[in-house]
């Protein structure tokens, strides 16, 4: 994974930050002895709270899963989606993915 400049290494959802109700923390122990805050996931309930976490927890490894269908040969000729009811190739997919993930779309 390249990166593109976010936090690398493992992120993981984190205890409940004191004082505030129905929130998560995402963070990064990957960095050695210290623990880095990616960020407070916060929803209605609780357990959307915790949903939002889990799913940001797993931004990382996804965006490595995109990157990998990204580099997929594709000499793609396919018709413009929607047309005749055909959609995209998932390798022209990832790529526009990763354009917005990146600020590039």
């Amino acid at each position: 994974m390249k990166g593109d400049g976010f936090t690398q290494g493992t992120w993981e959802v984190g205890e409940l930050r004191v004082g505030v109700s129905n929130s998560r923390a995402v963070v990064n122990t990957n960095k050695g002895a210290r623990t880095l805050h990616i960020c407070d996931a916060h929803g209605c309930t609780q357990e959307e709270a915790d949903a939002n976490a889990l799913v940001i927890a797993v931004a990382p490894k996804m965006y490595e899963f995109i990157e990998e269908i990204a580099a997929w040969e594709c000499d793609c000729d396919m018709p413009e989606p929607g047309e005749n009811g055909i959609v995209e190739c998932w390798a022209c997919r990832a790529k526009k993915l990763l354009a917005k993930a990146r600020g590039e779309a």
